[in-house]
């Protein structure tokens, strides 16, 4: 079986008798066997999805170099 969390946040919750504050995480939670999860790994490292993902890393470098020279 595997876990998957996604959406984790950090959250101060008071303990059981309301004094002291407590670092909590919350997430949302999945289930998979293996086999749904290979087949998962082997969608995000389809050709097609590498070719989205270096676009958008070229994006974000350009925006990133864009704004470096508005404010130099």
């Amino acid at each position: 079986m595997v876990y998957q969390r996604k959406s984790i946040a950090e959250q101060i919750r008071k303990d059981i008798d309301g004094e002291k504050d407590r670092t909590v995480y919350v997430y949302s939670e999945r289930t998979m066997t293996q086999e749904e999860y290979a087949r998962l790994q082997a969608e995000l490292e389809s050709p097609a999805t590498k070719m989205i993902m270096q676009s958008m890393s070229s994006i974000e470098i350009n925006m990133a170099m864009m704004q470096e020279l508005m404010e130099g």
